[in-house]
This record gives structure tokens, sequence and C-alpha cells, in this order.
């Protein structure tokens, strides 16, 4: 429920410029820390400001190279999960997971996935659920990490790429690029 009151508008409270510039999806929030993914490429993958005011206070998952967009965010435990894209969508280079720190950005853990990049990263207890795809036929769409160590714990086989996941009551519900849904429970 939103608890704005709705008279003239609410006020801009605070306003956070670069790097927190071109965000992808919901910001996600943890304690102090409002966590917006970055599509951006040339720039960090995850941004963290400040939610009193804004204030910029650490950024993690950048390279080299610049080339990096984050694809997914979701934030539980002390951990931002990110789903990552390195190059461009339409010419994906490499794609990966990283998991920095909420409260200082340190890269707790990271998973390459080859040319296959994330679409959509969630949490579930202990497990980070990540949908996949690519430019080109994907295996096992479907992967599921432990949050603290980012090992694989499972994964699923579906006939195309994955669009988003989302955790309800103990299933992993999971859309396709085909517009199929799969609902996955052990």
């Amino acid at each position: 429920m939103l608890d704005v009151p709705l008279r003239s508008g609410p006020d801009v409270r605070w306003e956070s410029g670069p790097p927190a510039t071109d965000a992808v999806g919901p910001p996600a929030v943890s304690g102090a820390r409002v966590l917006p993914g970055q599509r951006a490429h040339g720039g960090p993958g995850v941004v963290a400001c400040h939610r009193d005011s804004g204030t910029v206070t650490w950024t993690a998952v950048g390279d080299a190279d610049g080339e990096i967009g984050a694809t997914g965010l979701a934030v539980a435990d002390g951990v931002a999960v990110a789903g990552l894209l390195y190059g461009r969508p339409r010419d994906v280079e490499r794609g990966g997971v990283a998991a920095p720190d909420t409260e200082d950005g340190a890269v707790r853990w990271t998973v390459a996935l080859g040319d296959r990049y994330a679409t959509d990263v969630a949490v579930a207890g202990d497990l980070v659920l990540v949908g996949l795809s690519g430019t080109g036929p994907v295996a096992d769409p479907v992967r599921a990490f432990d949050l603290e160590a980012g090992t694989e714990r499972w994964r699923v086989a579906l006939p195309v790429g994955v669009a988003a996941v989302a955790p309800v009551e103990g299933t992993a519900v999971v859309a396709c690029r085909d517009g199929s849904v799969h609902a996955l429970r052990d």
C-alpha cells in the first residue's frame, strides 16, 4: 500500500545522479541502503545509495572494459544478488551472477554463466533462483544457487529461455520467453 499523502503530490526528498543513472527493474532495499541495479554499460552493475540522503555509499561489480549491466537484483540476509550481462543484449559475450554485501559492496561470490545471461534473479529462503536466456538455445535455463556460498544446488531444463522467476509459497514460478509459465516444486 502506498503510504504517501496524495494532495498535490509528494515532495522530492533527494535525487541521486551518476553512477546511479540507468536503473533496471525496481530498486531493492536493505536496511538504510537503496540498491538500483544498473543497465548502463560503462558503469557499475550495482549502486548503493543511502535511503535518507541519496548519497552513493558504494558501487560493485564493474569490469575493466566497462561492458557490464545488471539484469535483475534481489536482496536477502545482507546480500544483494545481481544477474549480470557482459557485452550488449543482442551480442552477449558472457553472463554471470554476483553477490555483493549490502553494507560495503564487497563481492562475496560470483558465478560465470558462459554465453548465457541471467534475465532475472529472486531469493527464496537460502536459494537464489536464476532465470537464463541467451542469443541461441539455452540448456537448463533455471538454476538455483546457495545464497551464502554461490554453489549450484539444482538446475531445470525447459524448452526456451526464461523471462522472469518468482518464489511463491515454496514454488518457483517461471515465465518463459515463449509465453509459457511453469511451476517448479520438489
